[in-house]
């Protein structure tokens, strides 16, 4: 059990402006690392493959990296935008994103069991992306304004 005198402070700090403070903190973030996923992949598209082991050597190829990294990421990252500038909004934006941070994270795990081999890169991202759904999760419960 906490002692009193700790759990008053706690409760100052869970004030309506620190935790816009940290939503809006934790949103950012996210909206800056979806941007510049999306920029890189649009314009090296090969270079988000070449942890993996992987090359984009032919032009279906980068299309296909350039649509599911850059353009998904420019896109969530203007979500992320528009959650911030219209904060009614930012709650449910963040539960979807976050959702799908989670499906990417579940993908990779199915993956490992079935293939029963976990390579760096792909703990790697992993871990990424279940940072990303622990942040959207935060602004999801307490991003509401």
């Amino acid at each position: 059990m906490l002692p009193p005198n700790l759990l008053s402070q706690m409760q100052l700090q869970e004030t309506p402006y620190f935790m816009t403070l940290i939503t809006t903190t934790l949103a950012i973030g996210c909206l800056l690392f979806f941007l510049w996923m999306g920029a890189i992949a649009l314009r090296y598209p090969g270079q988000l493959l070449r942890s993996f082991g992987l090359s984009a050597t032919t032009p279906d190829a980068r299309n296909e990296i350039r649509a599911v990294y850059g353009g998904f990421g420019i896109a969530v990252a203007s979500l992320l935008g528009v959650g911030l500038l219209w904060r009614t909004n930012l709650s449910d934006i963040a539960l979807t994103l976050g959702v799908s941070m989670a499906g990417m994270a579940g993908g990779r795990i199915i993956s490992a069991v079935v293939d029963r081999q976990f390579g760096k890169y792909p703990r790697i991202y992993l871990f990424v992306e279940l940072v990303l759904v622990a942040a959207l999760l935060v602004v999801f419960l307490y991003g509401r304004s």
